[in-house]
């Protein structure tokens, strides 16, 4: 009879205790149904000790003790509570540059890049903002001074991918939104699917590439009508050198109707980290935004070079 009693009380769910618990009268509910209640001598990762008044020196193992939900939490000791990581990672980036005198102007770049990768479904969001302005004296003596704004876009992409068990490519969906105050429209929506392929997966270089199919729409213009468009589409990054980093991202829309017409999204940046384990960075680079089928006076081309800080998280 007591050798069963042990073996039952070698066998319940999981427990936990406090360092300040030992030398306490405790109370342990096995998953076998029994309650067993003693003095608590010795607790660790992996067993509780107690000393009953009936079966003397008694060893547990903790996967074996049935803990009541609402006391959970209270009873698990500190080193056995594991923060929740932040599923993103990525980059926030803010540039501001500019003169100032007669002639004042000043460029205002923002940017987030976030990736969420649980090894079942691989999200990737990119945001950007840039405006510039200039101020211009027209009056002479008396300066009178006009404001001129030359750019504000606002764009966005985001896109998820799938993980498959038997092959390494991935299939997608991706929606862009893009705003430009001086396009022939008001915004653009794209919507594309396809699959993506790591053509390079290591630790300090990245290469993936893509392809898809889908369409563009735009509206507050003259055509509002869908256009059908392919993807071909590829990203970079390689660790040059420690705390540098080169990244490379270009998106090519070709016009599946119009046979030679296409779009393109291009970024180029250099990361230059503050030390060692720091969550900043310096960098600098060159957004560009190309269509062939702007017409004039709304130009194909949008270059904005940047340099500026950015925080990882």
């Amino acid at each position: 009879m007591r050798l069963a009693a042990l073996i039952v009380l070698l066998s319940g769910a999981l427990f936990a205790q406090t360092a300040e618990q030992i030398g306490t009268d405790v109370t342990v509910d096995l998953q076998s149904g029994e309650r067993l209640i003693g003095t608590l001598t010795e607790a660790n990762d992996e067993f509780i000790v107690l000393q009953h008044p009936l079966f003397g020196v008694i060893q547990i193992l903790r996967e074996r003790i049935v803990v009541p939900e609402a006391e959970e939490a209270a009873v698990v000791p500190d080193s056995a509570v594991v923060e929740p990581a932040n599923p993103w990672s990525g980059t926030f980036d803010f540039s501001i540059n500019g003169s100032r005198g007669n002639n004042q102007k000043q460029d205002t770049r923002l940017a987030v890049d976030m990736v969420r990768d649980d090894d079942v479904t691989k999200d990737t969001v990119f945001v950007l903002w840039n405006k510039s302005t200039s101020e211009v004296d027209t009056g002479v003596p008396s300066p009178d001074k006009t404001t001129d704004k030359t750019a504000d876009r606002v764009y966005g992409k985001a896109r998820r991918e799938w993980y498959l068990d038997d092959t390494l490519w991935r299939p997608f969906g991706q929606v862009e939104v893009d705003h430009d105050e001086f396009k022939d429209f008001r915004y653009r929506l794209t919507l594309i699917a396809g699959a993506a392929y790591p053509i390079i997966d290591e630790e300090k270089q990245k290469w993936d590439g893509r392809l898809g199919a889908g369409g563009s729409r735009e509206f507050g213009g003259d055509d509002e009508s869908w256009t059908p468009e392919a993807l071909v589409g590829t990203n970079y990054t390689v660790e040059v050198m420690p705390l540098h980093t080169f990244g490379f991202g270009m998106d090519v829309f070709p016009d599946l109707e119009d046979h030679g017409e296409y779009r393109t999204n291009t970024q180029v940046k250099w990361e230059i980290a503050a030390a060692e384990e720091s969550h900043w960075r310096f960098n600098f680079g060159v957004d560009h935004f190309y269509d062939s089928r702007a017409e004039r006076p709304t130009r194909s081309t949008d270059v904005n070079y940047f340099i500026g800080a950015g925080r990882a998280f």
